[in-house]
């Protein structure tokens, strides 16, 4: 973690500091070393948010791109359940930032917990995945003339990547490292058919950051966009549908042979 209570005020790793949990006032330890970024480590679990792991420093590097007072935030359930999300932004949001697997389980009940989420996917792990998915942006088709929206489709059940997040209600975003940009699947994409835009890391940032000045273009994005990928899977579905009829209709108008 980024935050620890410290003399009852948030404060990052100091050496020599001495901080408490703010979910589960436990005893945390300040990493300040010379490889990885300095955090905020328990002494050993946190006995209050099940969700917490260790970061990665890409997951701290993430979070350091929004305001202190956005990130690692509180949130109790009716039940009395505490979760600390990684940033909440002034338009509700919640970002969370995924370096590891996370199981589908675990995954639904966050997606369930915070009604608005955007998730940002560590998608370097796995060459194999990246290979795979670059390939099946190689092959995919524009579906708006003016708009950045891709459909793939093919054989995404052999990207893990898609294999793992296809079918998700909510937002992803894969960050691939390398390069400035992040692939945006959209929800309720599946392993038949996935669509995704290509985005800027900064433009990401920054219309979070903005997002009081950008909440028209936050609810294209995140809405609207959604939307129209529905409306058109769902054109595209019907008319599926309707193809064996449409074919046994032009079989029967075709003339006959005279013998």
């Amino acid at each position: 973690m980024r935050f620890a209570l410290v003399n009852g005020s948030r404060q990052e790793a100091q050496k020599g500091l001495e901080g408490l949990c703010p979910g589960c006032s436990q005893p945390m330890i300040a990493k300040c070393g010379p490889v990885k970024a300095k955090h905020w480590a328990h002494r050993g679990e946190c006995t209050s948010d099940s969700w917490l792991k260790p970061e990665s420093d890409w997951h701290l590097a993430w979070k350091a791109h929004f305001p202190d007072d956005w990130q690692e935030i509180r949130h109790l359930s009716s039940n009395g359940v505490l979760h600390i999300a990684d940033v909440k932004t002034d338009q509700n949001y919640i970002l969370e930032f995924q370096h590891s697997y996370l199981n589908p389980e675990e995954r639904k009940e966050r997606q369930d917990f915070y009604k608005k989420l955007i998730w940002v996917v560590h998608a370097k792990n796995s060459k194999r995945a990246q290979a795979k998915f670059q390939e099946l942006l190689n092959k995919s088709i524009q579906v708006f003339e003016k708009l950045p929206l891709l459909k793939l489709s093919g054989y995404l059940d052999e990207c893990a990547l898609l294999r793992d997040w296809a079918g998700s209600p909510a937002p992803i975003l894969f960050d691939f490292d390398e390069t400035a940009t992040l692939w945006y699947l959209l929800p309720h994409s599946s392993v038949s058919h996935a669509y995704v835009v290509k985005f800027s890391k900064e433009y990401f940032i920054t219309l979070h950051r903005d997002g009081a000045e950008k909440s028209k273009e936050l609810d294209f994005w995140f809405n609207e966009l959604i939307k129209l990928m529905q409306s058109y899977k769902g054109k595209q579905e019907t008319q599926n549908q309707f193809m064996p009829r449409i074919s046994s209709y032009r079989s029967r108008q075709q003339p006959r042979r005279l013998r």
